[in-house]
């Protein structure tokens, strides 16, 4: 139970330090686990799909990852 993916959409593409195209990509929102075993979304309220622009496409691609352990804090 709790929670199970990060929901990322890309955003558009950068340019590295070293000069190589990269991604950019945004959380917006989480896949979780009810208490029956069945998967729902909580998407960010602030999420408009209208605002990702790609073109000649008329849909936007939620992809899921698994959470990524936070790291301690080093002291």
């Amino acid at each position: 139970m709790g929670k199970k993916y990060d929901a990322v959409v890309t955003t558009g593409t950068y340019t590295a330090a070293d000069g190589s195209e990269k991604k950019r990509y945004k959380n917006v929102g989480v896949v979780m686990e009810g208490n029956e075993g069945g998967l729902y979304m909580l998407l960010e309220a602030t999420f408009n799909p209208a605002g990702i622009k790609q073109e000649g496409k008329e849909s936007v691609m939620v992809s899921f990852y698994e959470p990524k352990a936070k790291e301690e804090p080093a002291y």
